[in-house]
This record gives structure tokens, sequence and C-alpha cells, in this order.
């Protein structure tokens, strides 16, 4: 029990003042007798002062009560009472993993106190519950359900999580957490994240039909970050290197920034940062490197965005072989695309053991296609004209035609599918006859485009670079893209394109990270999806006739959403504290642990009772 008025407590003073006037008011009683001879057994009278002995009465008694009542209702005493078990409901928890849950200005991360909160809410489990952990960042995940892996292996599965990602795709997880639900028990979500979460308008939208209690960790911290990183290539052998750097913070911030090349410091720049803004520095190199880094130096709050990788593939990346005695104008079509080493070559010079993650035929066709992605252009056949203003048709709806808009377009004529590409599937036709095709052919895949690119003003018409583009970086089959946020999935080229594939992520060796390359062969997935270590992922594809084939990546940390570390202004309609314990979304109703009982209003009442009692014997007849 606690007082929340401790100096009440100076009311028990009252208790010897009621016993003094007590003894004060105690007075000799007169007694009426026949004669005093019959009081000579007494002894003789005792004159001066003498003990009192205390009368105890129950007029004293109750006076006594009565003040020692009052003292205590003065001094507020608060009882706190644990409640019973609680009964039985399922939990689920949506853990935030994005990359802001690593800033540090809570010790020693957002994230491991995020951690700490979730273990003591699956240990705090009623018997007959449930509890299901799901995280979200890029996407929402389901990590574990004690119905089916118990609460230990649920912990353990805790205990292993990273954060990193990029994006707070809450709604999902809140969709997974529902399709989750047991119906046999009463639901209760409970969110774990800081208050710069992106999707704060959920608490502007209709209540969630269930309890969602919101628990944050963190502030709002200063912090810089680097969000953007590029690298131009200048044909007479060197580069050109543009960092810019954001200050989210409300004042001016001073950074110095380091370049580095292949690893190695080359140069460096002092960069003042305007409040709530971004600054460049361009840095022109007489030189070339395969990866290029900027690092802030110095320390903030999230140290993750302090640094940024680039691969230039100037020392082999993504490789596209061109076969064509006539290259133009594929060949400027495909030197305008970002990231890609183009090499051109006669169909007389052409082997099939040349390496390329996509060979481009113009005009040509090898007796042997070369495994892998395959495009084919002026396929050698026939040629057939098509008539002006013919209709297309789009028999089957492709995400390569995405953007390509074929208005204006005068093809004039199209060549018919060689016999060796006759499987193909028509994407593309002009009154029955096919424009464009795609499908396998063997362990090719391949896309023909068979409007003749030497008539009409297709190759003069913006739809072509489009579909060149759009060929290339085909959904699911293109090139790697030279930067990823943390979190993203990086895509994994086919069996077909990569027989023998190896990956080394970022800080692959290292002691800190754990992080060990990993080989794929049959059966590998289309992406992979453990990027949360900012860094330069490397893909060497062996097994091919011409050698090894290395492309990279580079996986940075500085995107605004995550590194804005300020509080979204949705702080007004949301109750929660910085602490982590937890809050209450309006339209939900948590639940307590334990109840406070303030004694005062109990005590006055009985302290009437009793004044009331003792005014009845006074008074009494």
């Amino acid at each position: 029990m606690t007082f929340a008025y401790p100096l009440g407590l100076l009311g028990l003073l009252g208790l010897p003042v009621v016993l003094v006037l007590h003894l004060f008011r105690e007075r000799r009683r007169r007694a009426a007798v026949s004669h005093l001879g019959l009081w000579n057994f007494l002894e003789a009278e005792v004159r001066g002062s003498r003990p009192r002995r205390i009368p105890i009465t129950l007029l004293l008694l109750l006076d006594l009560l009565l003040a020692l009542l009052l003292a205590l209702a003065w001094a507020r005493p608060q009882l706190a009472l644990a409640l019973p078990p609680q009964r039985a409901r399922h939990l689920v928890i949506l853990l935030d993993v994005s990359t802001s849950m690593l800033a540090q200005d809570a010790a020693p991360t957002r994230f491991a106190q995020a951690q700490g909160r979730a273990a003591e809410l699956l240990q705090g489990l009623p018997p007959g519950g449930a509890a299901t952990l799901v995280t979200f960042g890029t996407g929402a995940q389901v990590i574990a359900d004690t119905r089916q892996s118990g609460l230990q292996e649920t912990l353990a599965a805790l205990d292993a999580l990273q954060a990193g990602e990029t994006g707070g795709d809450l709604r999902a997880a809140l969709a997974l957490g529902l399709a989750r639900r047991d119906p046999d028990l009463p639901l209760e979500f409970h969110v774990l994240t800081d208050r710069s979460l992106a999707d704060y308008r959920l608490a502007e939208e209709a209540p969630f039909p269930h309890p969602l209690r919101w628990h944050f960790f963190g502030g709002e911290a200063d912090n810089q970050a680097l969000v953007d990183l590029s690298v131009r290539l200048l044909p007479e052998g060197g580069m050109q290197v543009l960092a810019r750097a954001a200050n989210y913070a409300g004042q001016t911030a001073g950074r110095r920034l380091l370049l580095e090349l292949d690893g190695d410091a080359v140069e460096e720049a002092a960069l003042s940062i305007p409040p709530r803004s971004a600054a460049a520095q361009v840095w022109s190199l007489d030189r070339q490197a395969e990866v290029v880094s900027v690092r802030l130096a110095g320390s903030d709050a999230l140290p993750a965005d302090d640094q940024a990788w680039r691969p230039t593939r100037s020392g082999g990346g993504a490789q596209v072989l061109l076969v064509a005695d006539d290259p133009q104008p594929l060949q400027r079509a495909l030197e305008a695309l970002p990231g890609i080493s183009l090499r051109v070559v006669s169909p007389e010079d052409y082997s099939p053991s040349t390496p390329a993650g996509l060979t481009v035929l113009r005009g040509f066709l090898p007796e042997r296609l070369p495994a892998g992605r395959v495009l084919v252009f002026d396929p050698p056949s026939t040629a057939r004209a098509v008539e002006p203003g013919t209709p297309l048709q789009f028999p089957v709806p492709d995400e390569r035609l995405a953007g390509v808009d074929f208005n204006g377009v005068r093809w004039e004529r199209a060549y018919e599918l060689p016999p060796s590409l006759a499987g193909l599937t028509p994407l593309v036709l002009a009154g029955g006859q096919p424009l464009l095709a795609a499908g396998q052919a063997g362990s090719s895949q391949v896309v023909a485009v068979l409007a003749d690119l030497g008539r009409g003003n297709f190759t003069r018409h913006p739809a072509f670079p489009v579909l060149v583009a759009n060929l290339v970086f085909a959904p699911g089959q293109g090139l790697l893209p030279e930067t990823l946020y943390t979190g993203q999935p990086l895509p994994l080229p086919a069996e077909a394109q990569a027989p023998l594939l190896r990956l080394t992520p970022a800080g692959a060796g290292s002691t800190v990270t754990g992080a060990q390359s990993v080989t794929f062969n049959s059966g590998r997935p289309a992406q992979w999806d453990d990027t949360l270590q900012p860094g330069v992922y490397t893909l060497t594809i062996d097994g091919l006739p011409g050698g090894p084939v290395t492309q990279q990546v580079g996986v940075n940390a500085g995107a605004a959403v995550e590194s804005d570390l300020q509080a979204r202004p949705w702080t007004g309609s949301v109750q929660g504290d910085a602490g982590g314990r937890g809050g209450v979304l309006p339209g939900g109703e948590g639940e307590s642990q334990e109840r406070t009982l303030d004694l005062s209003p109990l005590l006055l009442g009985l302290a009437l009772f009793i004044f009331l009692w003792e005014a009845w014997l006074a008074w009494r007849p």
C-alpha cells in the first residue's frame, strides 16, 4: 500500500490529544452514605498528585478510532490490487522491422527494446491463450504462432529477428493477423513501432474492430542520410560521381563526405546541409572503378544510412551481346539503357561460347540458340506486307508491352516465324500476322520482334526505345538493378540464364554480420530476400562456356521514409508512451494488468458512521 499524500499522516498526532482530553475529563463521583464511620477501614487520605489510570471507555475507543481514520483518509492510501488471471485470448503481435527501428536514441536500439516488450507479451500469455508474431516492413510476414510452434520456439524466432527493411506495410500485417485469428478466443492486437511509422494515417481511418494497442519506442531524433549516389562513366576513361545528403534536423548540419573507389578512400569534402533540406557534392575523376562508395563521417542517430554504394559495372556487369551485320539502330537503343555492358560482333565472329546475360540477334540465327535470354530481330525468313491501317490485336496480356503506344507506327512488312521458333506465342498481331512473339525454345527464353526494322517508321517512333527497354528489363527476367533499398528483394537469374549461380552478400566472411556465400543450382528461388545488410551484393554466374560472369548490386538504407526520424503528425490521435508499455487507439479497448484502489472514500465513510454512533451514545436519554 502507498500514500498519495504522505504528509497527511501528521494527523496521527491527534491520537495523544484525544487521550489527554479524556484524562482531564475524568471527575470524582459523589455517593450518599448513612454514616462516615462505615468508611473507617479505608486508608488515610493521600494528599498530593497520584497516578491516574487511562479511562478505558467505549467513547475513548471510538474517539481514537475516529482520529485514526481521518488521519489515514487525509494521507490518501492507495492499494495496488492484482487482477485475477485474465481470460484466454489471442494476441497478435505486430513488430516493426523497418530501418528506422535501428535508431540508437533508445538504448541500444528501438528494435531491441521492441523485441524485449514482445517477449514480455508472449511470456505473459494467459493459460489457454494463443499468440501470433507478425513482422511488417517492406511487406508483412507471419514469423511464428504458438498454436503450431509453441511458446519457446516463438520466443526463439523473435530473438532471431533483425530490422532493416524499407517501408511499413502495417495494413498487410493487420490483414495477416485477422486471417490467423482463433474463432474461439477474443482477438487483441499489439503494434510495436516508433513514432516515425510511414503508415500513420491508419489512425485517421475507421476504428479497428478489435482492441489495438500501440507501443512506441524512441522519440524524435536528428539524423542525416545519404539519399542518392549516381555515377556517370566518361568516354575518355574517367567518371563523375554525384552524392546527395539530406538533413532531417531542425538546424544546419555540417558533415564530411568521404569518397571511396573499390574500398580505397580517394577524396574528401565538407558539406553544409540546411535544415530539413538536402545538399549535393560532385567529384570529377580521371579513373574508373567497379564500386563507388560515399560515407558521411561522424555519427548520428541512425548509422545505417550514413553510407551508400553503387557499382559502375565497368569491371564486368550485366553483359549484352549484339550480333548483327547492321547493328544500328539497335545499338543506339541498347547503349541508352543504364547499367549494361554492350558488346557488338558480326555473325562471322559470333561464338556460342561467348558469355552474355542477354544475346540480341538481328538478321541472323545460329544453328543452336545460346542458353538463357535471346532477343531476335529481323529473323532470316519470308517477309510479308502489312496493310496500312491494319488494327493490332493483343491476344495475351504481357507486362513487356506496358507503356508501349503503337499508335502512328507504319509497319509495311513483317517476317514469318522461322521453323526453329514456331512454338513461340504471338503477343502482337496485325491482321493475323505476328509482329511480336515470345516463348521457350529449348534452353533459351526467346522474344522475336518480327516487324522489319528497315521498313516503315518503327525505329523512329517513340514506341521503339520503350519496347527495347521493356524487353531488356523484362519483369522477373531482366538485368539486375544497380541499387536497391535494404529489405527489397534481389531478383535472381533463371536457371536457363545462369546454370550455376553464387551469391555473395554484403559483409560475407565478416565475424560481425556472419554472412556467407550461397550457391544455387536447380530449384532456386526467384529472388533473394535477405538484403537487410547494406553494402554490395555480388552474383557470379558459373558454368558458361566463356567463363564466369559477375554482376553487382548496391543495397543502401538511405530511403527518406526511414531516415526521417521525426514523429509523424498522428501522435495527437493515438495514445501510447515512448516506454513501450502501450496505449489504445480510439475505438479499441485495452486491458490493464493491475488496478489501484483509493481507500480514502472508504475511510471517510467509516469515520462518518463512527461519529454518528458516538453521538447517539453521548446524547441518548
